[in-house]
Formats: C-alpha cells, sequence, structure tokens
C-alpha cells in the first residue's frame, strides 16, 4: 500500500530523474540569463564609451566601477540577478570583462567581414594615432550594403615597432588575412592622409597595397584635404591669422582657474549661456568654427572681465589682458570674425551692439600709387612700399574690408580648393562629356 501510495503521487509531482532533469533546466535558464544581462552590461558602456573598471573594486569601496555598479542597480529590481551575484564566484573579475569584450568584438567583426564576403568588393581606410606611449593604426573598412555606403571600424593594430611604408604594409596584409580578406573579397580602393609614408607613389604604402591589389585606387582623405585649405586660410591670410593669434591668446588667458571663474559669474549675471574655448589645434577640425562661435555669443562678457581686470591691476596678466582687450576691440578682429557665417550688415549691427567703432587700420601716409586707367574697375593689391593709400576718401571702410579681409581669404580658399580638388573636377567634366554624348 505504502508503494502505491508513492507511486500514485509520482504522477503529481514526477519522477526523481524528471525533477533532477528539470531543475537542472532551471539552473541552465538563470545562469543564460545572468550572463546575458552581462553581456548586455558589456554592449552598454561599449556603446556609451565608458571605462569599466573602477580604481578600487573592493566590496568596501564606495565606487566599484561603471561595471559593478551597473550589476548593483540591477540587483535591486532582478531578484533572481541578484543571487547569482552575490555568489562568490559571479564572473565581473576583470579577467573576464576583458573576455566579454573580445567575445563582443569578435562577433561583431564577423558580422562585418560577412557583409563584406556578401558584396566581395571593398576598400580601406587607415590613419595612425598615438595612445601614450604606443604607436596604432586605426584600421577601416569601407563597402555598400543595400545601395548604401557603409563605413566600420574594425581594429587597431599596434604599429609601435616601426612606422615605415613596408612595415606597414606587412601590418594591413597580416590583418587582413586574419579576417579573411585577402583572398575571394577584392580590395579596389584604399584612402589615408597626404603624410609621404602613406601617400607616396614610389614608395608609400598606396604603392606597396598596389603592388598586391592592383585594382585598389588610391583616393587622399576628402577630410583631410578640406582641413588642410581651412589651415592654408588661417596662416596665409594676415586678417585671419590676426583672429586666431588672438583667439589663442583668448583661450590661454582664461585657461587660469580664477580669470576662468571670474569671466563665468559675469556671463551667469548678464544671462550668458556658457560656453567654453578650446586650444587650436591642426587636427582638432572644428576647434576654430566652435571658439568663433562662443566669443561672439559671450563677447560682452569677455570685454567685461577684461576691462575689470584692467582696471582692478591686481595680476601681472595686466599687459595681456590690455592687448587682448584692444584686439577684440578693433574692427578687424570684428570683420574677419563675423563674415564667416554673416554678412556686412550683419556686421555693423554686432559692431553697434557692442559699442564698437569699424575703422580702417591707419598706416600713416605713403606714396599715392595711379592706378592704370584700364585696371579702374579691378581690386588691385601691390607689394612695394608704393601701395595705395589705404585713407582715401573715396573707399568706403565696407569696401576696404571687402578688399583686405573678404576676398583673401575667399580667393585663398578657392585657389586651395581648385589645386586639392583638381581630380573631382576633372571627374565631373569627364560624367559632363559623357552625358552630352549620350
Amino acid at each position: 500500500m505504502v508503494k502505491w501510495s508513492a507511486y500514485q503521487k509520482t504522477k503529481e509531482t514526477g519522477s526523481v530523474y524528471s525533477q533532477i532533469s528539470s531543475q537542472h533546466s532551471l539552473m541552465v535558464k538563470n545562469n543564460r540569463m545572468y550572463m546575458k544581462m552581462l553581456v548586455d552590461i558589456v554592449l552598454f558602456l561599449s556603446c556609451q564609451g565608458i571605462g569599466f573598471r573602477g580604481h578600487d573594486e573592493t566590496k568596501d569601496s564606495l565606487n566599484q566601477g561603471n561595471f559593478k555598479e551597473l550589476c548593483k542597480l540591477l540587483e535591486i529590481s532582478n531578484e533572481e540577478f541578484g543571487k547569482k551575484f552575490n555568489l562568490k564566484t559571479n564572473y565581473t573579475s576583470h579577467i573576464i570583462q576583458d573576455e566579454l569584450i573580445n567575445i563582443c568584438a569578435d562577433v561583431v567583426k564577423e558580422i562585418i567581414v560577412k557583409d563584406i564576403e556578401d558584396v566581395e568588393v571593398f576598400g580601406i581606410m587607415c590613419d595612425e594615432a598615438r595612445c601614450y606611449k604606443q604607436e596604432q593604426m586605426a584600421l577601416c573598412v569601407r563597402y555598400v550594403k543595400n545601395l548604401d555606403v557603409v563605413e566600420r571600424f574594425l581594429s587597431f593594430i599596434d604599429c609601435s615597432k616601426n612606422q615605415d611604408a613596408e612595415s606597414l604594409y606587412q601590418y594591413i596584409l597580416w590583418y587582413l588575412k586574419k579576417c579573411k580578406l585577402s583572398s575571394k573579397p577584392q580590395l579596389v580602393a584604399q584612402s589615408y592622409d597626404g603624410a609621404n609614408v602613406m601617400s607616396g607613389k614610389f614608395n608609400g604604402l598606396q604603392n606597396k597595397i598596389k603592388s598586391q591589389y592592383p585594382y585598389a585606387i588610391y583616393t587622399h582623405c576628402m577630410a583631410h584635404k578640406m582641413n588642410l585649405i581651412v589651415l592654408d586660410m588661417c596662416k596665409h591670410v594676415k586678417e585671419s591669422r590676426h583672429v586666431f593669434n588672438t583667439l589663442e591668446s583668448l583661450y590661454i588667458h582664461f585657461s587660469h582657474p580664477s580669470k576662468n571663474q571670474k569671466l563665468i559669474e559675469i556671463q551667469t549675471k548678464l544671462g550668458i549661456k556658457y560656453t567654453s574655448m578650446i586650444r587650436l589645434s591642426d587636427t582638432r577640425w572644428n576647434c576654430r568654427y566652435r571658439n568663433i562661435e562662443s566669443v561672439k555669443a559671450s563677447y560682452k562678457a569677455i570685454i567685461q572681465a577684461l576691462e575689470e581686470e584692467i582696471e582692478n591691476e591686481d595680476d601681472r596678466g595686466v599687459n595681456e589682458a590690455m592687448g587682448i582687450l584692444t584686439n577684440l576691440k578693433s574692427g578687424r578682429f570684428i570683420v574677419t570674425t563675423e563674415y564667416f557665417s554673416k554678412l556686412w550688415c550683419e556686421i555693423e549691427i554686432f559692431a553697434k551692439d557692442n559699442e564698437i567703432s569699424i575703422q580702417t587700420p591707419s598706416q600713416g601716409c605713403k606714396r599715392k600709387r595711379q592706378e592704370p586707367h584700364n585696371l579702374k574697375h579691378f581690386d588691385t593689391t601691390a607689394t612695394t612700399s608704393a601701395e595705395q593709400n589705404i585713407n582715401d576718401t573715396s573707399e568706403t571702410i565696407e569696401d576696404y574690408f571687402r578688399k583686405n579681409a573678404f576676398f583673401p581669404v575667399f580667393d585663398t580658399i578657392l585657389i586651395n580648393l581648385e589645386k586639392r580638388f583638381f581630380l573631382l573636377k576633372a571627374s565631373k567634366w569627364l560624367q559632363q562629356l559623357i552625358n552630352l554624348f549620350n
């Protein structure tokens, strides 16, 4: 009778084997759920570019790092996750974190390689970057997917040992072979900056890649070209050089904490939104635009801060402040700064609002040069001491700044666009010729 009762009970609860099996399935399910949430944390931190580990990750630490702090946050709302996390073996050590990161990176890389294998052609883009004492080469690929151009980052390649063209060539070949992109998919394009080691026609990286992949056409990076045009304009045109030298001096002056704090207080008092300036750099491509916009937005606060500093005369940088203030209140600075986004009418409004007198610079009396009659409808400049008298009463202030600030900058930009993008222009003419015959 006892055995019969036990048999009837097993029908309700299941056999010992089935109970063990179901318990095992539940444990596997919970373990997978726990690991999936750890992977989600890894993906979240990676996508946001946030660091994983903290300075002190012990249990008594107030901040155990972003990874473990997110685990503690999930523990509050997920009881099953909390049970696993509080075990002695919870898979949150820095070794496991690195392994999860590498696994996720490999999965993403496999997806990119699979896309390239489907289209069978791709291009590469490379640039070197120094990280502390390590030289790295960033390798990106460019291909077409569903008629859309796609650019994907593949990896950083350590090239600290050598940075010559042959070494970089071997690094790229090794990595393409590692990703199984060196055989079936055809490399048809390559793009780098204009450094000789990369773009050299005979011994540069582009020539060595072309010896292995004959159809890999080299293209100078368009973003680098555009940045070089801006740099040429800023360095070769006198008025632009004056503006950006003043902006650099302004950044250095207000980099002192006390002066910067004073500027923030004045901005708050005047109801001006705080905007910070950044150091001018040849490789930080938008720094010039950002600094110009920052000065325009905070112009009154900057002027007031400099005037108060000069009036108090309690700092050894008073002479520096006086020089910057003189430049900021000069008409040539305002005109050259403002024409980047607006025309002369807006310049006059800005000058009037900030009580700036726009006048032509006085350079003393010089011998007036007689213009030839056949050039009277042209703007002419002189390269000798026999320059025109700039205080000529027939020339308005607007005409002066148009001739000496507006035109030189745009001429420099147009000349450099023509010089650096002539291949694009030639291809445009070729396409128009083809359309004409079609």
